[in-house]
């Protein structure tokens, strides 16, 4: 029979391993974010390991159920306290930011508070105490606050909306898990009974529904080019439909642009140009919802919607970047004046990556582009060309500021 404790640790596992697998998905260009969904997915293993080990029939495999537990819970903690620091270094305004971000950064303290607390209570009590069970089962909700706050905070920093999108994942990830592991339950309760076996298809099968809804974009991505391999149109027509769904649940058009601070919205004009050359990607960027997008649709008469939004942008910010370009007929140079305009134009708009492996190919060697290239890798260090794009996007965000109002 089915006990109220079982159903504790399923669910905390479910809900765990849902909220680690959606922080890597949504938030995976952040390093904090992928930390703290790790310590999720550490801590989720944890929870299916105290779950099955009292259902073993092999004193060996429990005990040893036993010792990993311990050791996932200090991976999750690990993790945690990595995410914490990576997230530090992002905040050169720490104290405008806790301003900003009161709420969920009151959340993540009180619940890193809790979490202390409990781990210390999972150490001091005896493996065998049923307290111990109840330790690990609260300590797994408060990772669940932790896991909210850097969602929160991940979505305000983007300029995104951070429900919608997050509740619709969870929804669909609950429903699609119940309907499947529902079958294995009915079968647990009227045919065999809770075993070992049984309790692993129904955590195995949680973990498939959980991870087909949450990576359901790169899913059906590849279930596309196998079925239609032959019919490119209809592949980037079902591929825009998906874009515009996920970017439609993380726009917030709400947001007041040209009220925002100098850094905050330089901050999204950065993001927007290493967003250019990824449609899909820039469609969830808040300047898509600029006084100046706007007039340019209503001026060519376009249809206003989220990727054609998108589009104008990425032809707002082209045209900003070829304002910096100096004056004259070169297409390239390597003077201080032209370091901003090389900074942007040829990774962002040519899509140039001069210091990965992939150069350009010995016919277009004397293009400005295989010029670029040379430069930047012989003459331009990594980091120096970080400081110019950083320094460039303050002039574009000036620009898309003046131009807006």
């Amino acid at each position: 029979m089915i006990n109220w404790q079982l159903t504790l640790f399923v669910l905390l596992y479910g809900f765990t391993a849902w909220l680690g697998f959606y922080l890597l998905e949504r938030g995976w260009p952040r390093w904090w974010m992928r930390l703290a969904g790790l310590a999720l997915l550490a801590y989720a293993a944890a929870a299916a390991l105290a779950t099955l080990n009292r259902y073993t029939v092999s004193t060996q495999t429990a005990v040893q159920m036993l010792r990993l537990i311990p050791l996932f819970i200090l991976l999750a903690t690990l993790f945690l306290l990595g995410a914490v620091v990576a997230i530090a270094p992002g905040f050169a305004a720490w104290n405008q930011r806790l301003e900003q971000q009161k709420r969920p950064f009151t959340l993540i303290w009180i619940s890193l508070i809790l979490y202390s607390l409990g781990l210390a209570l999972l150490f001091l009590l005896p493996a065998a105490s049923g307290w111990r069970l109840w330790a690990i089962a609260g300590t797994g909700l408060v990772l669940l606050l932790v896991g909210l706050g850097t969602v929160i905070i991940y979505a305000q920093d983007a300029g995104q909306v951070w429900y919608p999108h997050m509740i619709r994942s969870l929804d669909y990830a609950f429903f699609t898990a119940v309907l499947f592991g529902g079958q294995i339950v009915l079968a647990m309760v009227f045919f065999f009974g809770v075993t070992f076996p049984t309790l692993l298809l129904l955590l195995g099968v949680i973990t498939a529904a959980v991870l087909v809804i949450v990576f359901a974009g790169p899913v059906q991505t590849a279930v596309d080019h196998i079925a239609f391999s032959h019919l490119p149109q209809i592949r980037h027509t079902r591929s825009e439909l998906r874009a515009e769904s996920d970017a439609a649940q993380l726009a917030n058009p709400a947001l007041d642009l040209l009220a925002l601070d100098e850094a905050t919205f330089t901050q999204h004009t950065r993001r927007a140009l290493s967003q250019l050359g990824n449609l899909p990607r820039l469609a969830t960027n808040p300047l898509i919802f600029l006084p100046l997008v706007e007039t340019r649709l209503l001026a060519d008469g376009r249809e206003d919607h989220t990727l054609s939004r998108a589009a104008e942008l990425k032809e707002v910010l082209t045209e900003s970047i070829a304002q910096i370009k100096p004056p004259g007929e070169e297409a390239f140079g390597t003077t201080a004046a032209w370091r901003h305009y090389n900074a942007l134009y040829f990774p962002y708009v040519v899509g140039l990556r001069p210091y990965t492996r992939r150069h350009i190919s010995a016919e277009n060697g004397d293009t400005p582009a295989a010029q670029a290239a040379d430069w930047f890798r012989s003459q331009v260090p990594q980091r120096t060309l970080y400081n110019w794009q950083n320094e460039a996007a303050r002039l574009i965000a000036r620009d898309l500021r003046e131009r807006s109002r």
